[in-house]
């Protein structure tokens, strides 16, 4: 899915400031979110323009990023959003300002415009029709942290859910299990865990995040 609006026509982009709002990268925690911003700043200085880029950090100043966005003096033409977890107040600022705002990934589960993602639901739907049709009745999710914390996990769940239809609960089983962590080492112990708690082993597991 491909949703963003357009940049502002007012400015030839030689004098665009584009913000980046971040949290902290790590690679070992959060890859794919070190491997975008990583792309989106090497991208940004290979153009052959005076064309910028302002980093904002949400480690320790949120509610002044927030309080700025709002009144639209955080000094930018445009804002790319680049966060796995985004606050209520954060969106909502967003949603404020003035300006032009991309979201990487949907800022809320019944979003469709202003972001840019892969169509989570849609993919898990076609995965979960598949595994149904193919025989398998007994489905593990494995999810690095609580559902509510993030809008394409829920949305990964509900496509998934959704694509075993209505033999779920009756001829299929479905278990979803909460890591509680974001790396791999996580993954595996609650996969160790479960499989040595569950009678029958699964015979088909999703997983998303960074596990």
């Amino acid at each position: 899915q491909t949703c963003a609006l357009p940049i502002c026509k007012q400015k030839k982009i030689d004098n665009l400031t584009i913000g980046l709002i971040i949290q902290k990268i790590d690679p070992d925690t959060r890859p794919w979110v070190y491997q975008i911003t990583s792309e989106i700043i090497f991208a940004v200085s290979s153009v052959q323009t005076s064309f910028k880029l302002r980093v904002f950090s949400l480690d320790h100043n949120t509610k002044d990023i927030a309080k700025k966005l709002t009144s639209g003096a955080l000094g930018v033409d445009g804002i790319v959003v680049v966060l796995s977890n985004l606050s209520e107040k954060l969106r909502t600022a967003c949603e404020q300002t003035i300006k032009p705002v991309v979201f990487l990934n949907p800022p809320t589960f019944t979003a469709t415009t202003n972001f840019i993602s892969p169509d989570y639901y849609e993919s898990c739907y076609r995965l979960g029709r598949t595994w149904r049709e193919a025989g398998r009745r007994n489905i593990l999710m494995i999810i690095s942290n609580p559902l509510e914390q993030s809008v394409s996990r829920r949305l990964r769940r509900a496509g998934l859910v959704d694509g075993l239809g209505n033999a779920l609960g009756k001829d299929i089983l479905f278990q979803s299990v909460d890591t509680g962590g974001l790396r791999e080492d996580d993954g595996y112990t609650a996969t160790k865990k479960i499989l040595a708690e569950t009678a029958m082993a699964p015979d088909a597991i999703f997983t998303g995040d960074y596990l």
